[in-house]
C-alpha cells in the first residue's frame, strides 16, 4: 500500500522478498507513472427544505484536473437520484456555458421536488481520459422536501387595556415630529460612517515588461466616484484600455475583481473569469485579456520602471 502522491511524474519502487531461514532474497524494481485525473468540486447553494413544485438551482459543479477547469462533453458528467417514493422529484443537470463542441466545465444542478420526501443525489463523471475508461463519483448529497409539523398555538394571553393618557397642557408638539429630524440625521451620520470606513484602494499594476501603470492608492478620481464607490474602481478610470469591462473591489485583506462582459475574455491566472462573478486577487496574480498580460502586486517592484499609468 502506497501514500498517496501529491505530485505528477514518474516513480520507482524496489520490493525485495525475504527468507530469514536460508539468508536468501529477491529484489525487484518497478517504475510507474502519476498523472492528475479529473475531478469535481461541488458549490451547495441550498440546504435548506425544498418547496414542493418549485424548481431549485442546488448547488454548482466544476470539472478540474489539477486545479484547472476541463471541459467534458455534457454527457459524460451524470446525476442519478435516490428516494423511499417512485417519483419523488425531477432532477436536472445545466451547463453554465458551453465552450466548444457542446463541451462545459461548468454545471448547474436543479430539483424540482412533487411530494414530500428525502431524496439523495450523487454526481458521477463517467468517461475515458487518458486512454483508459475512467470515473469519478462526488459524496451522496441529500435533500428534504418534507413539511415540518405544526408547533402547538400558545395559549391566549389577557391583555390588559392601555391606561388613558393625561390630557395635554398648553400647546405641544407631537413626539412624532421631533423624532423626524433626529432619525435623519442619525441616517446621515450612519452613511457617512459606513463611506468613510470602507476599505481605500491599495496595490500596483504592471505590464509584463514589469512596467508600472497603476498605482491604486493615489489613482487620480473624480471627487464623487472617490466618496460614494472609495472602495470600488472601475476599469475606466485607470487608463487602460484592455481592462475597461472590469472593476477592483478593495476590503480589509483582500482584493476582488469582477468582470461585466463576455467578450473580449478575461482569465485570472489562466482561469477564465466568468461574466459577473467575482476573483480574489493575491499579490503577483496575473490578469490576460485581449492579448495582454498585466501582473497585480500588494508592493511596488524596487527595479520597475514608471509605467504609462503614472502621473
Amino acid at each position: 500500500t502506497l501514500t498517496p502522491l501529491g505530485r505528477e511524474g514518474d516513480y520507482s519502487i524496489d520490493l525485495e522478498l525475504f527468507w530469514p531461514q536460508f539468508q536468501n532474497f529477491i529484489t525487484s524494481q518497478k517504475i510507474f507513472s502519476v498523472h492528475p485525473f479529473p475531478s469535481l468540486e461541488v458549490e451547495m447553494l441550498h440546504t435548506g427544505r425544498l418547496d414542493i413544485g418549485r424548481r431549485t438551482r442546488i448547488a454548482k459543479a466544476q470539472v478540474n484536473v489539477d486545479g484547472l477547469p476541463y471541459a467534458i462533453p455534457v454527457e459524460q458528467l451524470n446525476a442519478s437520484l435516490t428516494s423511499n417514493a417512485e417519483n419523488s422529484g425531477r432532477l436536472e443537470v445545466v451547463p453554465q456555458k458551453l465552450v466548444n463542441q457542446g463541451r462545459a466545465w461548468e454545471f448547474d444542478i436543479y430539483f424540482t421536488a412533487t411530494e414530500q420526501d428525502q431524496s439523495s443525489i450523487l454526481l458521477v463523471l463517467d468517461m475515458e481520459y487518458a486512454g483508459r475508461d475512467y470515473q469519478f463519483a462526488y459524496e451522496t448529497i441529500v435533500l428534504s422536501s418534507l413539511i415540518p409539523p405544526l408547533p402547538p398555538a400558545p395559549a391566549p394571553q389577557v391583555v390588559q387595556p392601555p391606561a388613558p393618557a393625561p390630557p395635554p397642557v398648553g400647546r405641544t408638539i407631537p413626539k412624532g415630529l421631533l423624532a423626524i429630524p433626529a432619525v435623519i440625521v442619525v441616517a446621515l451620520i450612519a452613511a457617512g460612517i459606513y463611506i468613510i470606513s470602507r476599505t481605500k484602494p491599495y496595490g500596483y499594476l504592471y505590464n509584463d515588461r514589469g512596467e508600472l501603470l497603476v498605482d491604486f492608492s493615489s489613482l487620480p478620481r473624480k471627487a464623487a466616484a472617490a466618496f460614494i464607490s472609495r472602495d470600488t474602481v472601475k476599469g475606466a478610470e485607470l487608463g487602460v484600455g484592455e481592462l475597461m469591462g472590469v472593476s477592483f473591489n478593495f476590503g480589509k485583506g483582500r482584493v476582488d475583481i469582477r468582470s461585466a462582459r463576455t467578450d473580449p475574455s478575461v482569465r485570472i491566472n489562466n482561469r477564465p473569469l466568468i461574466e459577473g462573478e467575482e476573483a480574489r486577487l493575491h499579490d503577483q496574480t496575473w490578469i490576460g485579456t485581449q492579448g495582454k498580460l498585466f501582473n497585480f502586486l500588494l508592493a511596488p517592484m524596487m527595479e520597475a520602471q514608471p509605467g504609462t499609468g503614472d502621473d
